[in-house]
């Protein structure tokens, strides 16, 4: 790797010296041992050395294309990850059941997801990938925070039901 630095001009052998902790006179002798010592008097290679290939340019091309398609692969990799778990995590806690569309999802079900996703991923990114504002989410967890106003007058009405042995159902079709 040092020695490919040099050789491509990336960077000088006191950089690399500096990089790998090592001497820079030791890039100079990986150097000769892999590409053949120059014979000083005529200054050309010796034959058993390996000749450096020809198109350098070309392969330097593809490799930064390679490299691009890499991280675009990386992306999408992440951007799968990303959707399977939140659809996981969807039915894991929502329980809206098979077939679930992420764009059916009230506000305060895609707070509840963001909140039991927030320690794997970024909050921008989870905010994009279910359509939802920032001041929304803001909102929702507020609202999460709030005490239920309604609660002890659902504890009543459960009381009442149990009471009078009356199936919630149909109860709720009688005082409607």
């Amino acid at each position: 790797m040092a020695v490919r630095e040099y050789i491509s001009g990336e960077k000088t052998p006191s950089q690399i010296a500096k990089e790998y902790n090592i001497c820079p006179y030791t890039i100079y002798t990986w150097r000769d041992q892999i590409l053949g010592k120059k014979n000083m008097k005529t200054g050309k290679r010796q034959k058993n050395s390996p000749k450096l290939p020809d198109n350098v340019p070309e392969l330097k091309e593809e490799v930064q294309k390679l490299t691009q398609e890499a991280e675009e692969l990386r992306k999408q990799v992440f951007q799968l990850q990303l959707e399977r778990d939140i659809l996981e995590k969807a039915a894991e806690i929502i329980k809206k059941g098979v077939g679930i569309s992420l764009e059916k999802l009230s506000n305060s079900e895609k707070a509840e997801l963001i909140d039991a996703l927030r320690k794997k991923y970024r909050l921008n990114t989870l905010l994009s990938s279910l359509h939802l504002s920032k001041s929304s989410y803001c909102y929702q967890v507020n609202v999460m925070k709030r005490p239920d106003k309604y609660q002890s007058m659902r504890r009543i009405i459960q009381i009442f039901l149990k009471n009078q042995k009356v199936h919630m159902g149909i109860a709720v079709f009688i005082w409607s």
